[in-house]
Order: C-alpha cells, then sequence, then structure tokens
C-alpha cells in the first residue's frame, strides 16, 4: 500500500478508483468525482460543542430511566426483566 502525506490542498488531484483505495493519505482524504480532497476533520471548538450536547442528553436519559424505575417500584407484583437483571447483579 502507497502511503502520501497531503500539505495545503490548493490544487485538485486527479487519481482513479484503484490508486485511491490502494493509497494510505495523511491526513485522511476522500475522493469526489475523481479527485482526492483533504476531510473536513472538525474544530477544537465544535468537538466541545457536541462533548456538551452529549453529556446533556446523556443527563437527561439517565434521569428519565431513573424515574421510569421508579414507577416501576411503586407498581406491587409488577418486576421488569431490567429489574430483574439489575437485582441479580448487585
Amino acid at each position: 500500500m502507497k502511503s502520501v502525506t497531503m500539505s495545503a490542498m490548493g490544487t485538485a488531484t486527479l487519481v482513479s478508483v484503484s490508486e485511491y483505495l490502494l493509497t494510505d493519505y495523511s491526513p485522511d482524504c476522500d475522493y469526489v468525482d475523481g479527485e482526492v480532497q483533504e476531510r473536513n476533520c472538525g474544530e477544537q471548538d465544535h468537538s466541545r460543542t457536541q462533548a456538551l450536547l452529549i453529556g446533556i442528553f446523556l443527563r437527561q436519559v439517565l434521569i428519565h430511566r431513573r424515574g421510569a424505575e421508579d414507577a416501576e417500584k411503586n407498581q406491587p407484583g409488577l418486576l421488569s426483566v431490567s429489574s430483574a437483571i439489575s437485582a441479580s447483579l448487585r
């Protein structure tokens, strides 16, 4: 496998599909309409925002699950599969 390091790609590089597939590009590149183009990797601020949103989302999921488990506990005679599994793991 051929390895190519791309630098400041201002011009388009035309290659065949087979050459693109057999070449390891650094940084990673995409093949678009016969041209090798540098892949957009995002920026640091973007990844921080994503991490913050994922944290908020996961917190809400955990709060919702905890509320559902509490509701199950208040119904006598009802045992869900997740409750049985978590009880057996304790």
